[in-house]
């Protein structure tokens, strides 16, 4: 069984995760395929912190509304 890896990083990553990145999302070095013993140490990157959904991105990003007074200086 093989798996996608960034050595640089040492981090692999999950087939669900693989499919979307074409690099890692750290370092942009191409991903490698290397035979899961060889992965050994390497930490394991799942999809969920990749892939958000882009209503919880678009409420972090909110401005807070304009009426909002700013703390005393």
């Amino acid at each position: 069984m093989t798996r996608s890896t960034c050595p640089t990083c040492r981090l692999r990553f999950s087939q669900q995760t693989a499919v979307h990145l074409a690099a890692c999302p750290f370092c942009a070095q191409p991903l490698q395929m290397l035979a899961a013993a060889d992965t050994l140490g390497f930490r394991l990157l799942s999809v969920d912190p990749l892939v958000a959904d882009e209503t919880d991105a678009a409420q972090s990003l909110a401005l807070p509304p304009h009426g909002t007074t700013s703390p005393p200086r």
